[in-house]
């Protein structure tokens, strides 16, 4: 290359020029040359080595300004990407923490409508237990109540067939008897009564 440069400015000029290709080798290039011919050449040479040098180094800063560049984008891509993911992750969090918080409030209202519809149980129960303890009550006040009337009405039979019986060998006794008559009628009544008006509190 520099004596292809030489040899431009040579011929412009209008010095010797020296053949040079590329299958040449550089001593080849440069044998015919004289001393004097010999420090123009290196001089050009040390010229053009500054300049491919200088044009090595810009083209490195270049290529390194790019690369710089290129890898200060991708930083800030990466960047971006990482606040979008942690935008993501928060609104993530959050959603799943109203989720968490929505179901727990869900599970608070189930539990409280189970133990109201407990609440409710229990009370229905108590009150058909209750209402079973007070219909045995009556039907045993209602027995009861039927037993004395049955022996009374027994004990007031057994009384009018001695009334009947007796009826014709004494009047006096007679009279006595049919007051007693009236008497345990009177208090069938009150007994009868007082069965009708336990029924009626029972109730």
């Amino acid at each position: 290359m520099a004596v292809l440069l030489f040899n431009c400015q040579a011929k412009a000029e209008k010095r010797r020029t020296y053949t040079c290709t590329l299958d040449m080798s550089l001593a080849d290039c440069t044998q015919d040359m004289d001393s004097t011919t010999w420090n123009a050449y290196q001089i050009v040479s040390n010229r053009a080595r500054a300049i491919c040098y200088g044009t090595r180094q810009q083209q490195f800063r270049m290529r390194t300004e790019q690369t710089v560049n290129r890898l200060a984008m991708s930083a800030e891509e990466q960047l971006e990407t990482m606040r979008n993911l942690q935008v993501g992750q928060e609104k993530l969090s959050e959603a799943a923490s109203d989720t968490l918080k929505e179901v727990f409030h869900g599970q608070q209202q189930l539990m409280i409508r189970q133990q109201k519809l407990k609440a409710s149980q229990m009370n229905v129960e108590n009150h058909i237990v209750s209402n079973l303890q007070q219909l045995t009550q009556e039907k045993a006040l209602i027995a009861s109540g039927n037993k004395e009337l049955a022996d009374m009405a027994q004990n007031i039979k057994k009384k009018l067939d001695q009334a009947t019986s007796q009826l014709s060998e004494q009047e006096s006794k007679q009279k006595h008897n049919h007051d007693e008559l009236l008497q345990d009628l009177a208090q069938l009544q009150d007994k009868a009564q007082e069965v009708w008006v336990k029924i009626v509190v029972g109730e």
